[in-house]
């Protein structure tokens, strides 16, 4: 038993089960913008005003109203915002996305893990940065203390855009664009000194990997998603040792500690990339963290491909990466060909106990997808792990 990690939870209990009980007895309901709301339905006029028409001398909101939504791991809610004659001439957004964690135990998983703060912390400061399609975030606070996290995009899906689930059958032209983004980041950053030097940034990818370990806690309940996930697993991963799975997930994150670092989305499953109305591919949902270059390039196209589709595409689509990096301007470390595949092969462990954690989730996980998400998500990891004999692969550099 990780007493550590118990108390933890536990503590985390406490603490923000006590805040959000105190929101719903004092129906907070901030109007000073320096406060974040605890969700879309707690945001004032007020509050809105100061943040939506602070530059528009004039303007003001007449009304607000919460148009559909769905939760998950967060909170998600469309707005509809009415505006007086000023704020109707000035073209002030009308359609509004609001991300926010409004649960206990999100916002225990969103702050002890940092992925809350982090994804906040992309929308302040780094994404205005980056040459690539990914929301701009209207507002993005978060509040540490009360694990309070609300940001407001404006409304793709009103305009056109539409966000894929692993139903998408993925084609080749739209995996090149998926492989191009991915490139465009990641050369902007190619190890850059701000990552490692700046306070501001989250953790690496391992240091990352070893608070889940202890918050969630990831192993035993990755235990939990294989036997939950064992009718879509292939049967080496169904008969495997699973103290020896864990010791190559755990290697394979140590390996991520290598240079080339880069800034990493993290979460790269297909439910986070988006088709604009011109057909272009986006990026959403940033948990941003820093690390090796083959962490992102993996998750990526294991969950977004299907199983034919990858194993027909892979190679070309590894070689497409190291050409859009070479044409990003990386020099120093551009991996050769033979290394891209390599990593490739070692780095299939975390999306794999990503999902197992996901559909293994205990109590005080929120519950972050439905399971033929999980599922759907499992079977091409798992194939692809075996496919690709992950094992041998990182065993050969244990």
């Amino acid at each position: 038993m990780d007493l550590a990690g118990k108390f933890w939870r536990g503590s985390g209990v406490v603490r923000f089960g006590s805040q959000v009980a105190w929101e719903g007895l004092t129906r907070y309901c901030p109007t000073d913008p320096d406060k974040v709301p605890a969700s879309a339905a707690r945001i004032s006029p007020q509050w809105l005003n100061a943040v939506l028409c602070r530059d528009t001398p004039g303007a003001e909101i007449t009304e607000i109203d919460v148009t559909g939504g769905s939760d998950g791991t967060n909170t998600r809610r469309a707005l509809r915002v009415g505006y007086n004659e000023a704020g109707m001439a000035a073209g002030l957004p009308t359609e509004l996305f609001v991300k926010s964690a409004t649960a206990m135990r999100t916002r225990m998983m969103n702050t002890l893990t940092t992925r809350g703060e982090s994804e906040v912390i992309f929308y302040q400061s780094m994404r205005p940065r980056l040459p690539i399609e990914a929301p701009r975030a209207i507002y993005a606070g978060f509040d540490r203390s009360s694990g309070r996290m609300l940001i407001i995009f404006p409304n793709m899906a009103a305009a056109g855009t539409r966000f894929l689930d692993p139903s998408h059958h993925v084609t080749r032209e739209q995996a090149e664009g998926m492989i191009d983004l991915l490139a465009g980041y990641q050369s902007a950053t190619w190890n850059s000194p701000e990552l490692r030097s700046s306070r501001s940034f989250p953790t690496t990818l391992r240091y990352q990997e070893l608070i889940n370990v202890r918050a969630l806690p990831f192993e035993k309940r990755g235990a939990v998603g294989l036997d939950r996930a064992a009718r879509v697993m292939p049967d080496a991963l169904n008969r495997i040792d699973r103290n020896r799975l864990w010791r190559l997930h755990m290697a394979s994150i140590k390996r991520l500690e290598k240079r080339a670092h880069v800034l990493t989305h993290y979460d790269m499953h297909v439910g986070n990339w988006y088709i604009t109305g011109d057909g272009r591919m986006g990026l959403t949902d940033w948990s941003m963290r820093f690390g090796h270059w083959s962490a992102d390039l993996t998750y990526m196209l294991l969950s977004a491909l299907r199983i034919e589709d990858r194993r027909a595409w892979e190679r070309d689509l590894l070689k497409r990466y190291r050409e859009q990096l070479a044409s990003g301007g990386v020099k120093d470390g551009l991996p050769s060909d033979d290394e891209v595949w390599a990593e490739y092969r070692r780095q299939t462990f975390h999306p794999l106990y990503f999902w197992l954690t996901t559909i293994g989730a205990g109590v005080l996980q929120p519950d972050m997808q439905p399971d033929h998400i999980s599922l759907a998500n499992l079977e091409r990891m798992g194939q692809a792990m075996v496919d690709l004999d992950s094992f041998s692969a990182i065993e050969e550099v244990m």
